[in-house]
């Protein structure tokens, strides 16, 4: 029988030799021409998430964290002083939106931590007004999180909490000026330029590299939509036979796509793609919809954003030919457990990384389809 020093230094130098283990395949991966920050992204959430929880298995100055360490981070999390968050939501009326919050809150739970939810109502004016209200109260919050309807809306109340102490963590898109840091802690996101490359490429492969397609997106202007569009240019390039009948902005309203694609059927007489950049709502109950009251329906391949359950069960059904996951459960998790973290003192804001790169993941079958319903369900909230 080990003693408990005995079983310590075990423990040590299993972790040790773990961390030997990564890193000769990440030599591995370098060795191929793929970068350590490519493969920590692709590893997303497990690469994240995991590292927040061990000391979250945490390293102070180099060293690898003692089991004491961990144990006393645990405990720090779960007995300390609850934290308090807010969550500055987009808009509940979008199911996507509503995962955010309730994966916030799950997570939140977890690590001890009170999240205030606030809906931004998927309005920017409306959004900024209920910010300020929070702001003009005096409330104090340990850390917030902020999902901006547009960019540079809401800088001046998120200024003003970081200036009370706040720590801020930025979603999706920049809530400054496009590429500008108003002063986050991190920037919870993923590649939006991959995210318009692989569903673009994937559904101009689809239909043998030639045809029509027609791009829609959210709100212009934006720094996520403005990516998303380059990664569609740097598609077409790979597909010279593409030709793009028109680009359109929603605003993220399953009306107003349901509105722009009746205009689309009208006055275009074939469209072979639909690469919608929206939500699953917009696709299904815009896209879709029109499409079928047109008569068209299956004779256009339709791609959405997001992968929500219902997006994923119409790849199933065959509505749609493919979906991609920007993973709202991702964004609430990482935001709830890094704030957390650095809140319980358990890691120290130097070492978190300025960007949280979040992996995106293309769903176009039944299996894969079925894996992103299981894992994104309540209870879980893991994709």
């Amino acid at each position: 029988m080990m003693d408990d020093k005995a079983k310590e230094e075990k423990a040590k130098k299993d972790r040790v030799d773990h961390q030997l283990e990564i890193n000769e395949e990440l030599d591995a991966y370098k060795s191929r021409g793929i970068s350590r920050r490519e493969v920590i992204k692709r590893a997303g959430a497990s690469a994240l998430v995991f590292g927040v929880m061990g000391s979250l298995l945490d390293t102070v100055g180099g060293s690898v964290a003692s089991a004491s360490t961990v144990k006393d981070a645990a405990q720090a999390v779960t007995s300390g002083k609850k934290l308090q968050m807010l969550d500055v939501g987009f808009g509940d009326v979008i199911a996507w939106c509503d995962q955010i919050r309730d994966s916030t809150k799950f997570w939140g739970g977890l690590f001890n931590v009170n999240v205030t939810h606030m809906d931004g109502g998927a309005v920017a004016a409306t959004q900024l007004s209920r910010l300020e209200d929070i702001v003009s109260s005096g409330k104090k919050f340990d850390f917030f999180a902020v999902c901006p309807i547009e960019s540079n809306t809401l800088t001046v109340p998120v200024k003003k909490l970081i200036s009370r102490g706040s720590t801020f963590i930025q979603q999706v898109l920049d809530v400054g000026k496009p590429g500008e840091d108003v002063g986050y802690l991190t920037f919870v996101s993923c590649d939006f330029v991959d995210v318009g490359k692989t569903l673009s490429s994937y559904l101009f492969e689809k239909i043998g590299g030639h045809g029509t397609a027609i791009i829609t997106h959210g709100v212009a202007g934006t720094s996520n939509v403005i990516d998303r569009q380059k990664g569609v240019q740097l598609a077409l390039k790979n597909y010279p036979g593409i030709d793009v009948l028109a680009v359109g902005y929603t605003d993220y309203s399953d009306a107003m796509n349901k509105t722009l694609w009746e205009s689309y059927c009208t006055k275009f007489k074939k469209i072979d793609v639909a690469v919608t950049f929206t939500t699953g709502d917009a696709a299904l109950y815009g896209t879709y919809a029109a499409l079928k009251a047109a008569g068209r329906a299956g004779k256009t391949l339709i791609g959405s954003n997001n992968a929500e359950a219902f997006a994923c069960q119409a790849v199933i059904n065959g509505q749609l030919a493919a979906t991609i996951r920007h993973s709202s459960n991702l964004l609430g998790m990482w935001a709830a457990t890094i704030g957390a973290a650095v809140g319980h003192g358990v890691i120290s804001k130097n070492h978190v990384p300025k960007m949280s790169w979040m992996p995106d993941q293309l769903v176009t079958n039944a299996s894969e389809a079925q894996s992103m319903i299981f894992l994104q369900q309540n209870g879980l909230f893991l994709a």
